[in-house]
């Protein structure tokens, strides 16, 4: 659930392996916090399984922890570009054979709306995507979270549809007597 701006100025220094299944990150200054205070994030997973391949494919003490890459698989010294991140996203999600419009932000977005429709506390989310208000997070946030919601389910049994098609023929019917008056 990072930024775009916040993966690709990670450096090799800012992560270290915990165990064989995780790893943590740390943040510098981000977007809502200027001040730089590091603050450690877990990786864990596929994820962190993703995260050993790049750093075994692409050894390196220092630098971008992200770096360019060449034809030949030759790795670079420079880090990736915000813009090309965007295009490894929008790339990779073809492939992937998922439709839409598919950007950088997607990830961060994507990531809340996951945890939304996983039923991961707001609170635990905010927590790892470092978003300051619950307004912007809320919009992401509610749109997994509805999928699974027992509100959403309300009108998943057959009584409430029984219900539903009796209340839509009693407009009717009223709407039938306005008109008719």
């Amino acid at each position: 659930g990072r930024r775009r701006s916040e993966v690709v100025g990670l450096q090799v220094g800012d992560v270290r392996q915990l165990d064989a299944d995780t790893w943590l990150y740390a943040l510098g200054v981000t977007k809502t916090d200027t001040g730089g205070v590091r603050r450690e994030k877990p990786l864990r997973g596929l994820a962190a399984e993703a995260l050993t391949a790049w750093m075994a494919a692409t050894p390196a003490a220092s630098g971008p922890l992200f770096r360019r890459m060449y034809k030949g698989d030759k790795v670079g010294t420079k880090a990736l570009s915000a813009d090309q991140m965007a295009r490894i996203v929008q790339r990779r999600a073809k492939l992937a054979g998922l439709e839409g419009d598919w950007a950088a932000h997607s990830l961060r977005s994507g990531f809340v709306t996951e945890a939304g429709r996983q039923g991961v506390p707001l609170g635990e989310v905010m927590a790892m995507t470092e978003h300051r208000s619950v307004a912007t997070v809320m919009g992401y946030f509610q749109a997994g979270s509805l999928l699974n919601s027992k509100a959403a389910n309300l009108t998943a049994t057959r009584e409430a549809a029984t219900i539903h098609t009796n209340a839509l023929d009693v407009v009717k019917n009223e709407d039938r007597t306005i008109n008719h008056s």
